[in-house]
């Protein structure tokens, strides 16, 4: 006999036919549903992550050029003597002379490009993998022209511009 307050079941009575329990758990078609549907998400965002990232170390690289530039011209004029920037080798130093007696200090440096990036950085010409500062903040003595430093990824590139005056040219070298 059946004892509603309590809702006790006699034996032998199917508890299923009057009595359905709650389901627990999923079943294996709405579980490969999901697995299917977060495949394809992954599938359409994993490409576009790994351009973002190209696009963030290439940004950090110019940056870095552009501070080391900024660094080693304002080490010139404070100290009164010289100061070098000098990209060789996907490898960035800057270095300034302190005393009259050519004692020079490491500024900055190095900072190698290929391992904490993932990108290059070379000079356009050969002459500009040495730019030099005098204590008035000027590039001297070989930049005649445009000094530009070219940032490489694996599908996307940029460029830093150095002037004669030191000034660092918005992207794309141009005023």
């Amino acid at each position: 006999m059946t004892t509603f307050a309590m809702l006790s079941v006699p034996r032998g009575y199917p508890r299923w036919s009057r009595f359905p329990t709650a389901r627990s758990g999923f079943s294996l078609i709405e579980m490969l549903v999901v697995l299917v549907l977060i495949s394809a998400m992954a599938g359409i965002i994993a490409p576009r992550m790994r351009g973002y990232r190209e696009r963030l170390n290439l940004d950090a690289a110019r940056t870095q050029v552009e501070s080391a530039v900024a660094t080693a011209r304002s080490a010139a004029i404070q100290k009164g003597f010289p100061a070098r920037l000098r990209i060789v080798n996907n490898q960035m130093t800057v270095v300034a002379t302190v005393n009259s007696a050519g004692l020079t200090m490491v500024i900055l440096g190095p900072v190698m490009f290929d391992s904490t990036l993932g990108v290059r950085v070379q000079p356009a010409a050969v002459a500009d993998s040495l730019i030099t500062f005098e204590a008035r903040g000027f590039a001297s003595p070989r930049l005649a022209a445009t000094g530009k430093f070219r940032i490489t990824g694996t599908t996307r590139s940029d460029s830093v511009c150095v002037t004669v005056t030191g000034a660092l040219l918005p992207r794309g070298c141009a005023l």
